[in-house]
């Protein structure tokens, strides 16, 4: 988001699904006019008023694998005997 264009964002419930790739939510930064330059990343994460949100908001999805063992282990827990 480019600050100094006056751009902002209000993000709730984020659900990020992690990989290899780095990647941050919401980046502030300091946009450049038509020279085709990149913007400059002032930073990553909550900032007021350009990137308006709190890592409440953010849910990691977790990996297929890791989501399987966690409801084995809920289940493992709840064994009926009759």
């Amino acid at each position: 988001m480019n600050g100094n264009f006056g751009y902002e964002a209000v993000l709730r419930n984020i659900y990020v699904k992690p990989t290899m790739a780095r990647f941050t939510e919401c980046a502030s930064s300091y946009g450049v006019n038509q020279s085709g330059a990149k913007p400059v990343v002032l930073s990553n994460g909550p900032k007021a008023q350009v990137c308006q949100y709190s890592y409440d908001d953010v849910h990691i999805i977790p990996s297929k694998q890791k989501q399987g063992q966690h409801e084995q282990q809920h289940l493992s827990g709840k064994l009926c005997v009759f």
